[in-house]
């Protein structure tokens, strides 16, 4: 009876060893998986311990830019850096490509990403932009919104796709913008102040 007591008393003894190793710091492998992962990347995003997305980890952005009113015109690019998961901010350049227009494009740029999984988002962006006139000396001044998807793979690889509005803050400035027969003229004079805006965006983040 005392050798099975004993018995008994030993085997308690060492199920009873590995939860309190765990507990100590000696962890099981799930465990030690775990706390690996949170340690590699619970420091990357606000999101929460262990949470990590492409945006936090990728920050720097190179994007080339294509659309209709855009805040870099037909063709230009943007870099973008992301403070947080939700908020980044970018600097751009373009041109209108056209010999009528604008041949030059400047652009600020915040974007929110409202809703966000680790890959994709609904993005709400905003830009401040001007562009030179090529057809007369001022300086046209553009708020612009847009509205979109964009997506972001592990790689780094990103597309974003927006629509939206670009409001003509300095209409006084808008005419003498056609050429005939090589003369630049004021006749009619261009009094668009609100377009409509389309942007494809692909890029490479880092």
């Amino acid at each position: 009876m005392r050798a099975l007591a004993a018995l008994l008393v030993l085997s308690a003894i060492g199920l009873a060893a590995p939860a309190g190793a765990a507990e100590g710091g000696q962890t099981t492998p799930a465990r030690h998986q775990q706390e690996a992962s949170a340690t590699t990347t619970g420091e990357c995003n606000e999101l929460g311990p262990g949470i990590c997305d492409v945006w936090t980890r990728r920050r720097f952005a190179i994007e080339a830019h294509a659309g209709e009113g855009t805040p870099v015109g037909v063709i230009g690019g943007v870099v973008e850096y992301s403070l947080s998961s939700a908020v980044a901010l970018g600097l751009g350049a373009g041109t209108g490509l056209r010999d009528l227009g604008a041949p030059f494009y400047g652009a600020l740029v915040a974007r929110f990403r409202a809703i966000a999984s680790e890959h994709n988002a609904l993005v709400l962006g905003t830009a401040y932009s001007v562009n030179a006139r090529e057809a007369h000396e001022a300086w046209l001044h553009w708020l612009q919104a847009d509205l979109g998807w964009e997506g972001r793979t592990e790689m780094g690889f990103l597309v974003r796709l927006t629509v939206g509005t670009a409001l003509l803050l300095n209409p006084g400035s808008a005419g003498c913008a056609f050429r005939v027969d090589g003369q630049n003229v004021c006749d009619p004079p261009e009094k668009v102040t609100l377009l409509p805006t389309w942007d494809l965006a692909v890029g490479y983040s880092f």
